[in-house]
C-alpha cells in the first residue's frame, strides 16, 4: 500500500515504483484520479482516506514529491473525498470535490479560480460527483448519485 508502479506501455514491464513520499506521512488508501500535465508532473487523488488525504498529490517529472493542492475543508481552496481530476489547456486542475459535492478548479499558481455545484438535484447541481474530462472548454462530470452526466461551459458554470 502507499505506492505508485510505472510500467513501461510496450513490454508491460515494471520500469518505477514510486513511493508516497509526501510530507503528510500518509498512505495512499484509494487512489482514484491520476493525470500528468504537459511539464511531466504527475497530479493525484485519494478518495478514501479519512485521515489526511484530503487534496491533490503533485509529483515531479523525477517522481519526487512537490508539492499538494488544498487542505481537508469544505470551504472554497478546501477538498472533502476529491476522487478524479484532470488538466485544460491551460494548465487549471480541475477536481471534483466529492464529498462536497461540488467542482473545484485550481490554476499553475495553486490559486483558485471556480468553485460550483454544491448539493442537489437540479441542473448545475451535484451529488458525489467522481469523474470529470475537459475538452475545448468544455466539462463533462459524473454526477454519480443523481445517475447522469452534466456538461459545463464557460456560458453555464
Amino acid at each position: 500500500m502507499g505506492n505508485i508502479s510505472v510500467f513501461d506501455l510496450k513490454s508491460g514491464e515494471l520500469v518505477d515504483k514510486i513511493y508516497n513520499k509526501s510530507p503528510h506521512s500518509c498512505d495512499l488508501q484509494l487512489p482514484t484520479g491520476v493525470t500528468r500535465d504537459d511539464e511531466g508532473r504527475i497530479y493525484f487523488t485519494d478518495a478514501n482516506n479519512f485521515f489526511c488525504n484530503h487534496f491533490v498529490q503533485v509529483l515531479t517529472r523525477e517522481h519526487g514529491y512537490s508539492h499538494s493542492i488544498g487542505v481537508v475543508g469544505n470551504k472554497p481552496g478546501e477538498f472533502l473525498g476529491p476522487s478524479d481530476l484532470t488538466i485544460d489547456s491551460l494548465g487549471n486542475v480541475i477536481v471534483t470535490d466529492t464529498r462536497n459535492h461540488r467542482i473545484q478548479i485550481v490554476d499553475k499558481n495553486n490559486s483558485l479560480v471556480a468553485c460550483f455545484g454544491g448539493f442537489g438535484r437540479k441542473k448545475g447541481l451535484l451529488h458525489f460527483p467522481y469523474g470529470v474530462c475537459e475538452r475545448d472548454g468544455v466539462l463533462y462530470v459524473s454526477d454519480t448519485n443523481n445517475h447522469r452526466i452534466q456538461v459545463f461551459n464557460s456560458q453555464n458554470s
